[in-house]
């Protein structure tokens, strides 16, 4: 599957865990999900665009003394298959992203022009052209009126290092506390 840059993300990469004396404890199981090499991403939605659905207080399904229970109860069952389904290995993300309604709403105010502007930003962020990274960040971060924040978070990173990568730069950075 091919896939375009169109937002943001950051590496983190933290020394493997050997867990060859230690039992698989709750403390130990979060500390190798905290130590994996993980890529993060970021989806820019303006969650303004949607309106808020009517609440139907006396629509229930059902009739009688706990028709409201039941409703929540289905509604429950409803999340519950849903979040089932989007853990499955086949569950394709980026598929999801492109044809959910509510998100293509969301997306609407982002143009292509935002989105190769900031996919080259970050493309020069990663290689450690940073000079040509602030430039086109500087661009991104209030091309829509409002602030854009992956554009305001590599931004202030970068300018934690005076806007030049550090010489064993590597595309990532490591994050020291979680």
């Amino acid at each position: 599957m091919q896939t375009r840059r169109t937002t943001g993300c950051v590496w983190a990469r933290v020394p493997p865990i050997d867990f060859e004396d230690q039992g698989p404890t709750t403390k130990n199981w979060k500390e190798l999900v905290f130590r994996s090499a993980i890529r993060l991403y970021t989806i820019d939605l303006d969650d303004m665009a949607l309106e808020a659905a009517p609440r139907h207080t006396n629509q229930s399904v059902y009739n009688g003394l706990f028709a409201a229970q039941r409703d929540q109860f289905k509604q429950r069952i409803q999340r519950r298959r849903k979040r089932i389904e989007r853990w499955s290995d086949e569950f394709d993300m980026g598929s999801y992203v492109k044809e959910e309604p509510d998100i293509q709403k969301m997306r609407e105010n982002y143009s292509e022009e935002f989105f190769s502007k900031f996919s080259y930003a970050f493309t020069n962020y990663e290689n450690g052209d940073w000079a040509k990274a602030v430039h086109e960040l500087e661009q991104t971060r209030f091309f829509n009126m409002v602030e854009d924040g992956p554009s305001a978070a590599l931004l202030s990173f970068i300018r934690m290092y005076n806007g030049e990568a550090p010489p064993d730069w590597q595309g990532y950075h490591v994050v020291e506390e979680l």
